[in-house]
């Protein structure tokens, strides 16, 4: 038996024991506990001598005075109490067996209190610590992979109820910028010594010992911070060991890691959701058709939560029926007695734990009984009418869906009380597995076609889950903003049971012809990454009806790339800066690299409108999957998906090339975006800001869980280089997704996902870009009951509101607050629109064919046109709807219903010239309706043409845009955007749309209706001087609404 003393180190960081294993039987440092070796030799180490342990022997502490203050942290639910680490140096050997490198048991040797240990065959160090009623645990893994052979650091830490272990291999230049983690409800107090090379049982140690060498073993009082595990792992990598001449604070400090935490999604107001009773029945368990499941419509969001049942099954003894909180089942088997939790693919959470609950004497056919789901502070508990039955860590951000489905026989619910954060969220299913006879659907790709349009492109994976096989590239459409989609497209089969494999989708859109192209990889499974494979090129010019014939554009891409692979996801034409116009698909190629097949993410491009491509530049190498957007000022970003094994692996990497893609900056690491290792999208929306970025943000974290998948995320980039908080699009399973922008300004989302599986299938949904609007039903509300139809408005430098809204006395005018404090406008015969200019008030009068200028009180100071006499001349006009002034002065008059051209005058009202005649053709009109004036440019809403038209000052046609509905209002706002009041009677839409200059639909606000915040006939609007407050007029419901933006 020989004496392994322990000394003390780095004064006043914490520390309590280190036990370098230098001195082979020499006495013990008596200010340290001693270890007594009961098996083991040395050898070298990292820091000199290290002990070697062959895996039958342990080593025992004899004096535990270190010990027992390990097993003190948080006493009771939730966190609280003592903190402590444990950091040490290992290299584990080759034997294949689960190992406990260290433990802490309670009186019996095998009643262990927590350990530490290594499982070969998943490459991970574990940290268990049982709770203090001994009937849950928490358990915490690993990351990176750890490798037999290899000198590893370990620091292990318990702090306000969280546990944490970080691992990171000597030869990486630091510890990775997160540290895995798991709540914990505190620890059972330990009675027996602390050991090293312990046992899982003490029949087997062979088998279940530690085999390895360990150095540098230390305790802590505290919590160790990142900062202070890069400190010491950087001295251990100089090969000097922690003693009185470390400064543990000053390293720490010059150290300045900070630690990334998990995605957590805002805080949100609880609410309160009922439903029932439903009646469920399985197939063919009863006559004529059953429902067989029910679902909420909201889904669990992050926080705490609780979900109350009543239910009752009729004939439990022959039933089967299961609750679903998310991805998490929970069965109850009638024919076996008992409730057990299914589902999750396994995820740790119950694999460490299972749920196994007798119903024998606890629930009897034909009487109600309750199942009680809480969470709180990540701590679930599950109880049968009242009786706790299960209580163990949750261990992720978001549930999802909840939902009953009777699997046999019949239940019913007879009621449900939900109370938690909901997300409130509407999806369409796109791709279903097992629909048209295809396994799977996987790897989603969305864009909009420029006549609005959303097409969705998928890998249909026949037969199986795998990435290789009889798969095709499918596509379906959406005419109705993914409310519904039109027949599932095969744009290629390989063939009935082939190995020929579609994959990658990669779809562009040219914005000014509408030309959508499609790229995606072909190769036969078998030759996978042989350079035997084929990049297809597709076009449609119908916004994806029908396509072209393939063409293979291999030729064309390096003959050193063995395999190039699309996105997956959209690809970009470039808008801004040199090489604009250029179409970009970025993706990922497969390289030799000495006899190792690698990765690498990187670009192809063309010039010519895809007539011929072009390798571009290699954003990173020893990684996959990426996508590119354009930033504000025309460089690229490509966002990466990093590759497993390093210790940022679920760190978002990015490259940016400032060339128009033919070379990258080197890549950097964003510490603010941790996502599992999974594909993810980026996105730039049309109003020229910083691109989105969507991936799954939830989940267990543990190496291998399929539950890391969930939880899909929104953030945009922000001009100070952060991220925007997290917005959760899709709380449950989610996997691969895409972004695009809607006709109406909202973000359009494809993802893959479901309650159970993100490979369920794949899904639809849309959020907005800009902040929403809501009507402030009672601003206004006496002055409009004194209405008739509101054909013009517009506010004053003060803020108040004057409405072409009166009868007799034509104009109202209401104050901030919409009480009216006066009328005028008696000499008007037929108001049509109104606008104000440096504070004077112009007016068009339809019904004597005129337009006037007023002061604010209503007296004329200026007449334009005969009044009473139509005519077409340069003195006449024919019912005029609208005014707009330039920049140097000159008066627009859009001229109107009557004569269907643009007037143009000089300040001093003198004819300057006209444009335009009755046609549907560039420069003509039917009602042209509306007019406002930008940067020299001449906006000029075409309403019976459905189109607004731009001209430059002279009246010269520079483009239209086709996807307004009918306009009938326009104003150009502070914010730089163009506001337009439409009507779109076949797609059923009264709105307001929020538009770029360059006629990209940023937002639509409203709906047709008659109730706050819906249109009947938004005829005209203006906009606040902040552009927070929107007030449009309507003609049918004779009213003004103020909508308000937050």
């Amino acid at each position: 038996m020989v004496c392994v003393p322990g000394g003390r180190g780095a004064a006043g960081s914490g520390i309590l024991a280190v036990y370098p294993f230098e001195n082979d039987g020499r006495p013990a440092t008596p200010s340290a506990p001693e270890l007594t070796l009961e098996g083991g030799s040395f050898v070298p180490g990292l820091c000199g001598q290290a002990l070697h342990l062959g895996g039958s022997k342990v080593l025992t502490a004899l004096r535990p005075d270190v010990a027992p203050r390990l097993a003190k942290p948080a006493q009771g639910q939730g966190g609280g109490g003592g903190a402590f680490s444990i950091t040490f140096l290992f290299r584990p050997s080759a034997r294949r067996s689960y190992q406990i490198i260290m433990a802490q048991a309670g009186v019996a040797p095998n009643d262990r209190v927590w350990w530490i240990g290594y499982s070969p065959g998943l490459k991970h160090l574990d940290f268990l610590v049982r709770e203090p009623d001994n009937t849950g645990q928490a358990q915490v893994f690993s990351t990176p992979a750890v490798n037999a052979g290899e000198w590893h650091f370990a620091a292990a830490t318990m702090s306000g109820g969280v546990l944490k272990l970080s691992v990171t291999p000597m030869r990486e230049a630091q510890p990775g910028g997160i540290i895995p983690s798991i709540p914990v409800a505190g620890a059972r107090q330990a009675a027996s010594a602390l050991t090293l090379s312990g046992r899982r049982g003490e029949s087997t140690p062979e088998t279940s010992s530690y085999e390895g060498d360990i150095d540098e073993l230390a305790f802590w009082s505290r919590a160790l911070t990142l900062a202070d595990i890069d400190a010491l792992f950087q001295r251990y990598k100089t090969g000097r060991p922690v003693d009185g001449t470390f400064d543990l604070a000053d390293a720490a400090k010059r150290s300045q890691r900070v630690e990334s935490t998990l995605p957590f999604f805002p805080p949100a107001p609880s609410e309160n959701f009922r439903a029932g009773p439903e009646r469920l029945r399985s197939a063919g368990s009863g006559a004529g058709a059953a429902k067989r499941e029910f679902v909420a419509p909201v889904q669990l969001a992050s926080g705490d939560f609780s979900v109350e049942m009543e239910l009752l099954a009729p004939a439990l003894e022959g039933s089967r029926f299961q609750v679903d909180l998310g991805a998490d089942g929970f069965l109850f088997d009638g024919e076996k007695g008992v409730l057990r939790n299914t589902g999750n693919n396994g995820a740790s959470t119950f694999k460490n734990r299972p749920l196994q609950c007798a119903l024998k004497g606890r629930l009897v056919s034909g009487k109600p009984f309750r199942i009680h789901f809480t969470m709180t502070r990540g701590m679930l508990t599950v109880a049968l009418d009242g009786r706790e039955v299960y209580r163990n860590f949750l261990g992720r951000d978001t549930c999802g869906e909840v939902a009953l489905t009777a699997l046999q026989g019949e239940v019913i619910m007879r009621k449900l009380e939900m109370r938690g954060a909901f997300l409130r969220q509407t999806f369409s299913e796109v791709f279903s597995s097992g629909e048209a006879n295809t396994a799977f659907y996987r790897i989603p790709a969305i864009v909009r076609a420029r006549e609005g349009a959303l097409l969705v492109f998928a890998e249909a994976r026949r037969k199986d889950f795998d990435d290789l096989g009889d798969i095709d590239m499918v596509l379906r459409r959406s005419t109705d903003n993914g409310r519904t989609w039109l027949p599932i497209q095969t744009l290629h089969d390989g063939g009935e049971n082939s190995a020929i494999s579609c994959v990658n989708p990669g779809p562009i859109v040219e914005p000014d012809t509408g030309r959508v192209h499609l790229l995606f990889h072909l190769v036969e499974k078998q030759k996978w990454g042989s350079g035997d494979y084929k990049v297809l090129h597709l076009r449609s010019d119908d916004s994806g009806a029908t396509w072209s014939r393939p063409v293979d554009v291999r030729s064309q891409l390096p003959a050193e790339w063995l395999s190039f692979q699309p996105g997956p996801g959209h690809g970009i034409v470039k808008q801004r800066g040199a090489h604009r116009g250029r179409l970009i698909m970025p993706g990922w190629y497969v390289y030799r690299d000495g006899g190792a097949r690698r990765y690498a993410s990187a670009l192809i491009y063309s010039d010519d409108r895809g007539k011929t491509w072009q390798p571009g530049g290699t954003g990173m190498k020893l990684s996959d999957e990426c996508m590119v957007a354009e930033l504000p000022d025309g460089a690229l970003l490509m966002a990466i998906r990093p590759p497993l094994g390093i210790p940022e692996s679920e760190f978002r990497h990015f490259a940016t090339s400032r060339d128009g893609g033919i070379t990258f900056d080197p890549f950097t690491v964003d510490p603010q975006l941790r996502a599992p290792v999974c594909q993810s999208s980026l996105f730039s929306a049309n109003d020229g800001g910083l691109p989105y970025f969507l991936y799954p943000a939830s989940g267990s974290y543990a190496p291998g869980a399929a539950v890391r998948r969930a939880g899909l995320t929104l953030r945009r980039k922000l001009p100070d280089g952060a991220w925007s908080p997290p917005q959760l699009v899709y709380a449950g399973r989610s996997g691969y997704s895409d972004l695009t922008q809607m006709a109406d300004g909202r973000l359009g989302i494809v993802f893959e996902g479901g309650r159970q599986s993100y490979i369920d299938g794949i899904r639809f949904t849309s959020v907005a870009t800009a902040p929403e609007a809501t009507s402030d039903a009672a601003w206004a509300h006496d002055a409009n009951a004194r209405m008739i139809k509101v054909t013009g408005l517009d506010l004053d430098s003060s803020g108040n509101l004057y409405v072409a809204g009166g009868e007799g006395k034509a104009v109202v005018v209401l104050d901030r607050d919409g009480r009216e404090t006066a009328r005028w406008g008696d000499f008007i015969d037929d108001k049509h629109g109104l606008r104000i200019f440096d504070d004077k008030v112009w007016l068009t009068d339809i019904g004597k064919h005129a337009v006037y200028q007023c002061t604010l009180d209503g007296r004329i100071l200026r007449t334009f046109g005969a009044v009473g006499e139509a005519g077409e001349d340069a003195t006449h006009f024919n019912k005029p709807t609208d005014v707009a002034l330039a920049p140097d002065g000159s008066i627009y008059i859009t001229d109107g219903y009557g004569n269907s051209r643009v007037v143009c005058l000089a300040p001093d009202g003198a004819f300057r010239f006209a444009w335009g005649k009755r046609g549907s053709g560039p420069g003509e009109f039917r009602s042209p309706h509306n007019i406002v004036i930008r940067d020299n440019r001449v906006y000029v809403a075409d309403r019976e043409n459905a189109r607004i038209q731009v001209f430059t000052l002279s009246g010269d046609f520079v483009t239209e845009w086709k996807n307004v509905g009918h306009p009938y209002g326009l104003f150009l706002a502070n914010d730089g955007r163009l506001y337009v009041s439409m009507v779109d009677d076949k797609a059923g839409v009264h709105a307001v749309l929020i538009m770029t200059l360059d006629g990209q639909i940023l937002q639509t606000v409203g709906g047709k209706g008659s109730q706050p915040g819906e249109f009947d006939v938004p005829h005209s609007l203006t906009v606040s001087a902040d552009a927070r407050a929107i007030y449009v007029g309507e003609v049918e419901t004779r009213r003004v609404q103020r909508i308000l933006r937050d």
